[in-house]
């Protein structure tokens, strides 16, 4: 009986954390969060989530050059990586740029927006091509704080995947941004560019 009211009190006090009170303990702990309150930091921060799978969410973001920022499940707690992300991303002041795949015109020229006609035959041009997400620029590094790998990708810098071996993280990080290159072509946003190839200094 005991066990049982100990639970339900956990579950009113989770219910009722403010994300002020959870952003406070996600600073003070980063590798002791619960997942449900990191994404219910990320929902209200970010909106609701473009996507959602069985161990993760991706949120739009309003940033120029970093569209989309994930977050990933573990067994119920989050990952401390994404939530070191998610706090630096929370108080960095980034400029904000313009609304796209939500009915405002995304595609621009000289900074002036394209008439709609256009922009629907443009985006209708761009759908037809397949996105190269290979030519993009992927990394595996080591994160002492969750013992795992993590995958990243440099055209999408908020984006990462943690898994246990080199391997993992590296098809963890290519499959997500493929899955996030096609609904933004889906929903009328152009995915980034790939980085141009720098070859070191002779």
């Amino acid at each position: 009986m005991r066990l049982l009211t100990l639970t339900i009190v956990e579950c009113i006090h989770y219910g009722m954390r403010t994300t002020a009170a959870i952003l406070k303990a996600m600073r003070k702990n980063p590798t002791g969060v619960r997942f449900a309150d990191l994404a219910k930091v990320c929902d209200e921060h970010f909106g609701p989530p473009r996507q959602t799978g069985g161990s993760h969410r991706v949120y739009r973001t309003p940033w120029p050059g970093d569209p989309r920022v994930n977050i990933q499940d573990s067994r119920g707690m989050a990952k401390a990586y994404r939530v070191r992300q998610v706090l630096k991303e929370g108080t960095e002041k980034r400029p904000v740029g313009p609304k796209v795949g939500d009915g405002s015109p995304g595609h621009r020229i000289a900074g002036q927006p394209i008439p709609v006609f256009f922009s629907t035959l443009l985006r209708q041009s761009e759908s037809c091509r397949i996105m190269a997400t290979d030519h993009y620029t992927y990394r595996v590094i080591w994160s002492p704080d969750d013992g795992e790998h993590v995958g990243l990708c440099s055209e999408f810098p908020s984006l990462s995947w943690l898994a246990p071996t080199t391997d993992e993280a590296m098809a963890g990080i290519r499959r997500l941004v493929n899955e996030i290159a096609t609904d933004m072509q889906a929903a009328g946003e152009q995915p980034p560019t790939p980085s141009p190839l720098v070859r070191p200094a002779v």
